[in-house]
C-alpha cells in the first residue's frame, strides 16, 4: 500500500511540480495584486456558492458568510449544513488563507528590503568610522615622535646593550 501511495504522490508531483511553478511565479510578479483578487474571488464565488448549496440562503448571504469564514470571525449566523456546503467552506477557508499567507511575505519582504537598505545607507557610521580613523593616525604619530626623541632612542640602546643584546 505505501509503495503504491509514494508512486502516486511521485506521479502527481511530476504533473503538478511544473504548473505550481508556474503559479507561485505568476504570484511573485504581483503578489498584492494577485492576493487582491483571490481575496474577491474567493468571496464572490464562495459566496455565490453558499447561496446554491444552502436552503434559505441568497447571494447576500452568502457574500456575508464567506467574508466572516475567510476573516475567521465566524459570528455563526451562517454556516453550512450539507455536505457540498461544507465543501464550500473548506475552499473559502483555503483561499483565505492562501491570500493571508501572500500578504504577510509580500509585507515581510517589504520590511526586510526596507531594513537592509537603511543598513546600507549609514552615513553616521561612515562618519565615525572616518574620525576613529583620523584619531588612531594621530595617536601612530605622536607615539612615533616620542619613539623616535633622540633621548629615547639612546635609552633603548643601552637597555638593549645591557640584556648582551639578546631578544628575549
Amino acid at each position: 500500500m505505501v509503495p503504491m501511495l509514494r508512486k502516486c504522490l511521485r506521479r502527481l508531483d511530476s504533473i503538478l511540480g511544473a504548473d505550481i511553478e508556474r503559479v507561485v511565479a505568476r504570484i511573485a510578479q504581483r503578489p498584492g495584486r494577485t492576493s487582491l483578487y483571490l481575496l474577491l474571488f474567493t468571496v464572490v464565488v464562495g459566496g455565490a456558492a453558499f447561496s446554491v448549496t444552502e436552503p434559505d440562503a441568497d447571494w447576500f448571504d452568502g457574500v456575508w458568510w464567506a467574508m466572516v469564514t475567510l476573516t475567521t470571525v465566524g459570528y455563526g449566523d451562517f454556516s453550512p449544513e450539507s455536505f457540498l456546503g461544507r465543501w464550500v467552506g473548506a475552499f473559502v477557508m483555503m483561499g483565505g488563507i492562501v491570500s493571508v499567507a501572500i500578504l504577510t511575505g509580500l509585507i515581510g519582504g517589504e520590511i526586510a528590503k526596507r531594513r537592509l537598505q537603511s543598513y546600507e545607507d549609514t552615513p553616521e557610521l561612515d562618519d565615525d568610522i572616518e574620525q576613529v580613523i583620523g584619531t588612531v593616525t594621530e595617536q601612530l604619530q605622536a607615539l612615533q615622535a616620542k619613539v623616535s626623541h633622540p633621548k629615547v632612542v639612546q635609552a633603548l640602546k643601552e637597555i638593549h646593550a645591557e640584556n648582551g643584546g639578546s631578544h628575549d
